[in-house]
């Protein structure tokens, strides 16, 4: 059976990716060398990505009335960058999610058996505890801040389920959208693990174009085609098992591979 174009690409991007996790220091020393040939070109990709950056970030800002950071730089810094990103992917591969979760927890766990077992270590924690939460409560303007910046996730977690609650309709629209490339079986199941992740604020509205293959690649680890299969494994269109096909296999077409 001939692959789909867009079965081709999904395909290639996999095999990119395997790529470059195979080889990661020659792919970072053909960035850096590409780099030093194209620094005319690599300067106005930096420029433009920044510019972009900056209008997202000052629209998220006006929206959720937020103040613009101290530093004046209008965006999010190197580290916030690299939270948020892997805050995202946590939402949609649990199993990075529970390694990361369980990497925190023993971290955490070691940290405070290590401090309580040093009485002099502990007591410097606490006295920078009691002075974060003194200077706190002595600089307004800092308070003031953190609480915008809670009460901007509040309301964005808050807009994305109240969107979905209030006109789903719309939003099952936005996500079929997003997978209009896929066969109609495959298309409406991933679109239900959508729409469930924006239901428990674990997905965006906004982010669900560039999420989409996310959730598709999530599904072909479940669903692999290229493997054994017993005969009592129910088809993927959900109607019988797959030894209903040696009885009628006109009945279920669109389940043959």
């Amino acid at each position: 059976m001939p692959l789909t174009d867009y079965e081709c690409r999904e395909r290639e991007r996999e095999r990119r990716r395997k790529y470059r996790e195979r080889n990661r220091e020659k792919v970072r020393e053909a960035k850096r060398m590409y780099r030093q040939r194209n620094p005319d070109k690599t300067r106005t990709e930096r420029r433009r990505y920044s510019r972009k950056r900056m209008e997202k970030e000052r629209r998220l800002r006006a929206e959720f009335g937020l103040q613009p950071p101290k530093n004046g730089s209008g965006g999010l810094t190197k580290g916030q960058r690299a939270y948020r990103k892997r805050r995202e992917r946590m939402n949609v591969d649990p199993a990075f999610r529970e390694e990361v979760l369980s990497y925190q927890r023993e971290h955490q766990r070691e940290q405070y058996q290590k401090q309580r077992s040093e009485p002099a270590r502990w007591a410097v924690v606490k006295a920078r505890w009691r002075r974060r939460d003194e200077a706190m409560k002595a600089d307004p303007e800092r308070r003031a801040r953190r609480e915008a910046l809670a009460r901007g996730r509040r309301a964005r977690q808050r807009a994305a389920s109240g969107i979905m609650r209030r006109d789903p309709r719309a939003v099952y629209a936005i996500v079929l959208k997003a997978l209009q490339r896929l066969p109609d079986d495959m298309r409406f199941t991933v679109a239900s693990d959508m729409c469930i992740d924006i239901l428990e604020n674990k997905l965006t509205v906004a982010n669900i174009p560039a999420k989409a293959p996310d959730y598709v690649r999530a599904h072909n680890r479940k669903f692999d085609r290229f493997k054994t299969l017993s005969l009592d494994a129910p088809l993927p269109s959900g109607k019988g098992a797959y030894i209903d096909l040696l009885a009628d296999p006109s009945a279920n077409e669109g389940d043959l591979v």
